[in-house]
């Protein structure tokens, strides 16, 4: 339990529902309901094979934004790990 993590944990889905819904509501994604993929297939992989080319795209731009949201968090507990090892 890292209450650093909290904010990107909580922001990532919101970012990620965000980016499906403005490209659902421009009628990018055409899903196909029928295709079934198994679940250890990566994701941009199973959107290419369920919607198509832009869903596999939305999926990319939503991974970079959600890893773009958690870089910053990420760093700060970097810097905190290293003065704690730093003082040891």
């Amino acid at each position: 339990y890292n209450p650093m993590m909290l904010i990107p944990s909580l922001l990532a889905p919101v970012v990620g529902g965000i980016v499906c819904t403005v490209f659902t509501s421009l009628n990018l994604i055409p899903l196909n309901p029928t295709v079934s993929v198994a679940w250890v297939v990566p994701y941009p992989i199973a959107g290419f094979l369920r919607g198509g080319i832009m869903l596999a795209i939305a999926i990319c731009i939503t991974i970079v934004l959600q890893g773009m949201l958690y870089y910053p968090f990420f760093k700060i507990l970097d810097k905190q790990a290293l003065a704690e090892e730093n003082n040891n």
